[in-house]
């Protein structure tokens, strides 16, 4: 998928995109990063405040991180029902690692979007 992003970013002369594979543990992300993207991976992982909060003394003052993944619902695609977080589930677990609500939004009937940062205001999701 990685590659397959790579390839699409440089069709499009996308030039400040950089895929990197991490690891579950957050080993592997760079330091001070402008975004860091998430999309149907936040449901996957296993310790998810420990993820948050090595990925919030990554950050930036002016990084964001933005987590799209499914509604915890039933919904045509998407993982079992059980492996989904809410996404009120979801920004508590932003803020309780510290992170400040940027933007909450529908990406579509299937799946949520959140932009929070480290500089960013305490909201609820």
């Amino acid at each position: 998928m990685l590659d397959d992003l790579a390839i699409t970013a440089r069709r499009k002369g996308i030039v400040n995109l950089k895929a990197i594979l991490s690891t579950e543990s957050g080993r592997g992300l760079p330091r001070g990063a402008s975004l860091y993207f998430m999309a149907n991976v936040f449901h996957e992982l296993d310790d998810k405040k420990a993820y948050l909060n090595h990925l919030y003394q990554r950050l930036g003052p002016e990084s964001r991180l933005a987590v799209v993944d499914y509604h915890k619902r039933r919904t045509k695609h998407g993982p079992p029902i059980a492996h989904r977080v809410s996404r009120r589930q979801a920004g508590a677990l932003l803020a309780s690692a510290g992170f400040g609500l940027v933007e909450a939004f529908e990406v579509n009937s299937e799946e949520y979007g959140l932009v929070a940062g480290k500089n960013a205001p305490q909201e609820a999701a």
